[in-house]
């Protein structure tokens, strides 16, 4: 697993790229930027990756790039795999070379592994106790049982079978 700030800051040593951004597509909000301030654009990177990602055209398949040219930028949308996390990439048209960017990207993609957010605690609370991950098969059954009966109103005929 490679250190994503350390990658984006690669990216952005390539010729004519101007901004790389770390971006939650889901919620539209920029986690990090690097060289010019693109924060601004978080909500399109967000709206762009949702329209290609949960469009009639991808049929259950994933995005991996987005590329968007304009008269003098090429905008590069690299999804992270399971995160909801996208690189944004603005590259000047004239001095940035397309294809190696994308393939310095895709390595990225790759490698990367998301930033695990810091979960917080007040000073003096106990640490959570850890989930059980030993269920009893019968209890199990019981449990599912009351949960189909509660979803309907009233008892379903027949049992769950696990």
């Amino acid at each position: 697993m490679i250190d994503l700030d350390q990658q984006m800051r690669e990216v952005l040593g390539l010729d004519g790229v101007l901004s790389v951004c770390l971006v939650h597509w889901r919620e539209g909000r920029a986690l990090a930027c690097h060289g010019a301030d693109d924060t601004a654009r978080a909500a399109q990177t967000s709206a762009v990756v949702r329209a290609v990602a949960e469009g009639p055209l991808q049929q259950g398949r994933t995005v991996e790039e987005v590329v968007i040219t304009d008269g003098s930028h090429h905008l590069i949308y690299t999804v992270l795999a399971h995160a909801g996390l996208c690189l944004q990439v603005r590259m000047d048209r004239e001095r940035g070379s397309l294809g190696r960017a994308l393939h310095l990207l895709r390595r990225l993609a790759e490698e990367a592994q998301p930033p695990i957010p810091e979960i917080r605690r007040k000073r003096g609370t106990p640490a959570p106790a850890p989930a059980a991950t030993d269920v009893e098969r019968p209890v199990l059954i019981r449990v599912l049982n009351a949960l189909r009966e509660l979803s309907v109103g009233s008892a379903r005929v027949g049992e769950v079978v696990v």
